[in-house]
């Protein structure tokens, strides 16, 4: 990396189109929403009553705590679910079964785009190659969720347990939870909402590219949408740090971007989605006391154990 192409960066990075970046933090902001709606309408029918904004709350939590840990994102998702559980009470195991089951019909449409853009994306080996293994680990995950969610669960219980966290399942709550995979109006529902969401994420990725100049097909953008998101669960840096930012850049230079538009493209994406996603996930949590529930979480095993 040459002193002249990082000037060509930064030259691209000073020229990008206000309208266009506007829009796409806009987008980023109606995704987070939609990813709140959905949890908000599982919790529901587990019979936790949690409010949207406090929903839209914990999705934030999680955002930050992803992108500042390197943890696969389970930590978000701990947070997520240690929000909802002290935020508005319930039981915990029927906040655990939601949180999966919401990361279920969260892939299901991820898996639906990636055969619509395979036939093309098989023409050029470089997209071929992100796209079957994109295919691939998003179907091994959801027949993993599909079939054994229920062990998941279980799972996440038994660490919970030899942290101290007194946890009992009774068997109407399992019935429940058992529903939940049977209500096809709610699969139905969480798919739709899920779907919408990637679309948003693809618009987002075809506005950046726009604000730096570069035109590309919203097709492409459906095709960066499915291989982005793959490279960013399997990220072992906090926040997929360098990792992304590196992927990103090639794909957008497999897609025919020129290389200081795609590393711009890439960057501009990531202060959207990491800097400015960590930033409103760090003032809510501040804002709504969501820091504060977390130590609680944290707390809670020694204040419990040994009580009845």
């Amino acid at each position: 990396m040459t002193l002249a192409y990082l000037d060509k960066v930064l030259g691209v990075l000073r020229s990008v189109e206000p309208l266009y970046f506007s829009y796409a933090v806009l987008l980023y902001f109606v995704m987070t929403a939609l990813y709140a709606l959905r949890l908000q309408i599982i919790l529901f029918r587990l019979g936790i009553r949690i409010s949207f904004f406090d929903s839209f709350v914990a999705n934030q939590l999680s955002v930050a705590f992803n992108n500042l840990t390197p943890s696969f994102r389970v930590v978000g998702e701990g947070a997520r679910a240690g929000y909802v559980y002290l935020r508005v009470g319930g039981r915990l195991v029927g906040v655990l079964a939601a949180i999966v089951f919401d990361k279920i019909v969260e892939a299901l449409p991820l898996v639906a785009l990636a055969v619509i853009v395979l036939p093309e994306s098989l023409s050029t080996t470089s997209s071929a190659i992100y796209t079957l293994l994109a295919i691939g680990i998003s179907i091994a995950g959801i027949v993993v969720a599909v079939l054994y969610w229920d062990r998941v669960v279980n799972w996440l219980i038994e660490k919970a347990r030899k942290r101290g966290y007194r946890i009992e399942v009774s068997g109407l709550e399992r019935r429940a939870l058992e529903s939940l995979m049977r209500d096809k109006l709610l699969v139905a529902v969480g798919i739709a909402i899920s779907f919408a969401a990637w679309l948003v994420l693809a618009l987002r990725l075809y506005l950046v590219a726009l604000s730096i100049g570069w035109e590309v097909r919203f097709y492409d953008a459906v095709l960066l949408t499915v291989a982005y998101t793959v490279i960013s669960i399997f990220t072992i840096t906090p926040g997929g740090v360098g990792v992304i930012e590196a992927s990103l850049t090639g794909l957008f230079m497999a897609l025919g971007a020129p290389a200081d538009k795609a590393l711009a493209a890439s960057l501009v994406e990531r202060l959207i989605s990491y800097g400015i996603g960590t930033a409103v996930g760090i003032v809510l949590g501040l804002v709504t006391g969501g820091w504060e529930l977390w130590r609680r979480m944290r707390r809670w095993p020694r204040e419990t154990r040994g009580k009845n």
